[in-house]
């Protein structure tokens, strides 16, 4: 599949992946970046983030950094 089609495939994706479609445009401009080896590193920064959060909501994660300071 040449990085044009992959890159329509990941918009018919519900929800549409468009972290991934946007580095197939890249791919288009440079041919030797590394789709997986770059979306493995996003999904290794998700996990990190995510263990340091607090298991709420997610509705409720940002109410820490809305609330007003005294």
């Amino acid at each position: 599949m040449t990085p044009r089609q992959c890159f329509f495939e990941c918009l018919q994706r519900s929800p549409p992946a468009l972290f991934e479609a946007a580095l197939w445009i890249c791919v288009e401009h440079d041919q030797e970046l590394n789709v997986e080896s770059l979306l493995a590193g996003f999904r290794d920064l998700q996990q990190r983030v995510s263990h340091g959060l607090p298991m709420l909501p997610v509705s409720e994660l940002a109410q820490p950094v809305a609330a007003p300071h005294e």
